[in-house]
């Protein structure tokens, strides 16, 4: 990155790199140059010495600087010609296809970008352009296909600083009012199509400063992604940008406002209805009183949810996979108390091949947001099978008379090969079929074509705790002869798995064919003696001080009197209660909030919207101060501990008025 002239040379001299990559020239700080050629003058500076320059030869401007100025045998490049050193070749220019096929040493490789945005591709080529570089240099091996895709998936996406919340009338708001040029703009909305599948798309767009452009050029760029990223109601902010006007193209509803009051002053609320709303601006131009509008609650106790942290746990648990290995993610209970469908939708963007949720109506309420990812139903019961089939959802079958009914079922629909998952009792004695069962099961299946078995699997009941290791030895042991036995009695294949979160850290040898993910993609480590480093919380629980009273030595706080002063206090009246999931165990001190990072102890009983705290050690602390319960500063194993339960219970308790709010920062 550059913001001005001389920059490049002085980092030049610090840091004298052997290795350069120019990733690509954008258009943030054009202001601070007289054209884009003399801020790539200024950028190619840094690699003066380098030994290795890498970038793509699909940047025109790019690739002539380079070539005009360096020598030949310094640059390694990728693009789609046969002097590219990582030659592309798949047809789509855009990156439209599921495929990308590239070409490397005469090593052909095939990788899956579907649903990744372009952006992401091509830092995804940067990066192999220099990984296979470097390994040709050190003289190792060429990586496998399967040992490639496994590296891929490890790769992280574009960081953003992304706001994801409910909106007014049923409406999906996105706040980015961080930054604003050209490049993050097309990040942004490639979020929103991401996010908003079946919703109408509207931008509510700022002027955009330092883009050193002409303005005509400006708003043909600005057209293209409107264009692109299926906008269909533009809304436009501010004195430079209301010179779009004009342009804008007929299928696009568009209105502009001189400034933010004026847009608040006269906004229809009824153009808010149903609607997937990008807000984007720059830090100058404060959009961040309409994002406050236009968001749905104004409770002022906030569950915050760190998509990027969802992320990166996904990825910690496919390292430790097999590239082959698929990974079936549990979304149960709102995505335990995150919320179904924005973290679906994530999940379904990373590829992983299954979502587990425990009943059908769950699994309804995401196939509504336009979820295409198989979903499989842990608890499925006979009345729910007519709902189940409409919206493809695929069961467990966990008992014999479960899949007799389903059979029937199946029959009178005239259903034919649909697909059921079984489930064995090893030792967890809650759901599935029983090793004296199987005869039986096995004629049952034989005798039919209605289902197709897609996977068998068991359930681990100790995988976090080392004292009963021997047992999850046995688990597994008797789990696999029966699974051998399925096999052999019905000569058909299908998935194995037996793994859960803790069971990937510590049994990586039993992964199988798929693997179960639930509380750890969370950030959530069940055993409380291992702490995983590698694991990021993903849930931040905050409320605020709503008032500041003074108490004399000796009286009494809160319902029943159980709070008592033990001097002159100081306390703070905070808004969150039991009503909220902060359960009456947390009271009378058994747990303490986070302040302007020092502890502050809970004084009374818990109220059921809000609760006392003594903040009498902590004197900068004032009304309307942010106050926090639990997150990655304050673990919610803490909060668990006080209310003698666990990280789950704590989760799904939160209520639904507590605002949750998506972020990628």
């Amino acid at each position: 990155g550059i913001s001005e002239m001389g920059e490049m040379e002085k980092l030049a001299r610090m840091i004298q790199p052997q290795y350069g990559l120019f990733t690509n020239l954008g258009s943030a700080h054009n202001a601070g140059f007289d054209s884009k050629e003399q801020k790539l003058q200024e950028k190619a500076k840094l690699f003066k010495h380098c030994k290795r320059i890498f970038f793509s030869s699909e940047q025109e401007k790019v690739t002539a600087y380079f070539r005009s100025n360096f020598k030949r045998e310094l640059l390694h490049t990728w693009g789609r010609t046969k002097k590219d050193s990582l030659q592309i070749l798949s047809e789509d220019e855009s990156y439209i296809s599921d495929q990308l096929i590239f070409l490397i040493k005469d090593q052909e490789y095939s990788l899956n970008i579907k649903n990744l945005p372009t952006p992401a591709i091509e830092n995804i080529l940067h990066c192999l352009n220099v990984y296979f570089y470097l390994l040709v240099k050190k003289e190792l091996p060429l990586p496998s296909q399967n040992s490639l895709t496994r590296k891929i998936r490890q790769l992280t996406p574009l960081s953003m600083r992304l706001e994801l919340m409910e909106g007014i009338r049923g409406s999906l708001l996105i706040n980015d009012t961080y930054s604003n040029d050209l490049q993050s703009l097309k990040i942004a909305i490639d979020f929103l199509n991401q996010q908003a599948k079946s919703k109408t798309k509207v931008l509510i767009l700022s002027d955009i400063p330092q883009h050193g452009l002409s303005l005509d050029h400006l708003f043909d760029r600005i057209l293209q992604i409107l264009v692109g990223g299926d906008i269909r109601f533009f809304i436009g902010i501010g004195d430079q940008i209301q010179g779009l006007s004009t342009r804008i193209p007929s299928h696009i509803s568009a209105q502009f406002y001189p400034s933010k009051k004026d847009f608040l002053h006269s906004y229809d609320v009824e153009h808010f209805t149903n609607k997937a709303i990008l807000i984007k601006g720059s830090r100058s131009s404060q959009l961040e009183d309409i994002v406050q509008e236009l968001s749905s609650k104004k409770h002022r106790t906030q569950l915050i949810i760190d998509l990027n942290a969802i992320r990166h746990n996904l990825n910690h648990y496919r390292s430790r996979l097999k590239a082959k290995t698929k990974i079936l993610a549990m979304v149960k209970a709102a995505a335990y108390g995150g919320g179904e469908e924005e973290i679906t939708k994530l999940l379904e963007f990373d590829r992983v091949d299954y979502l587990g949720v425990a009943y059908v109506d769950e699994g309804i309420k995401i196939r509504r947001v336009s979820i295409q990812t198989p979903i499989l139903v842990l608890n499925t019961q006979p009345h729910t099978f007519p709902s189940l089939v409409q919206y493809q959802l695929e069961p467990e079958i966990y008992s014999l008379d479960l899949l007799k009914s389903f059979i029937s079922f199946l029959k009178d629909r005239e259903i034919t090969s649909y697909p059921i998952h079984l489930k064995i009792e090893t030792g967890m004695n809650r759901l599935g079929i029983k090793e004296a069962e199987i005869p039986e099961l096995c004629q049952l299946l034989n005798q039919n074509q209605r289902i197709e078995v897609r996977s068998v699997f068991s359930h681990l009941v100790a995988s976090e705790d080392p004292k009963q290791d021997a047992f999850t030895h046995q688990q597994v042991h008797l789990f696999s002869k029966l699974c051998d036995e399925l096999k052999s009695k019905l000569d058909i294949s299908f998935d194995q798995h037996i793994l859960n979160s803790q069971g990937i850290l510590r049994f990586p040898q039993y992964q199988m064919e798929m693997v179960r993910i639930g509380i750890g993609l969370y950030g959530i480590n069940k055993d409380p003696e291992r702490e995983d480093q590698d694991l990021t919380e993903v849930f931040t629980l905050k409320a605020t001080i709503s008032k500041i009273s003074y108490v004399s030595k000796g009286q009494t706080i809160g319902y029943g009197r159980k709070g008592i002063a033990s001097t002159d206090m100081r306390i703070a009246t905070v808004s969150i209660g039991y009503a909220d999931g902060l359960l009456r165990l947390a009271g009378n001190g058994r747990f303490t909030f986070l302040i302007h990072g020092q502890e502050a102890p809970t004084i009374g009983n818990i109220c059921m919207d809000m609760c006392m705290i003594n903040i009498d050690h902590i004197p900068m602390a004032k009304e309307g101060d942010e106050v926090l319960i639990f997150g990655k500063e304050h673990s919610i194993l803490k909060l668990s501990k006080a209310l003698e339960t666990i990280p789950y219970e704590v989760l799904t308790n939160i209520s639904s008025r507590v605002e949750r709010i998506y972020i990628q920062d």
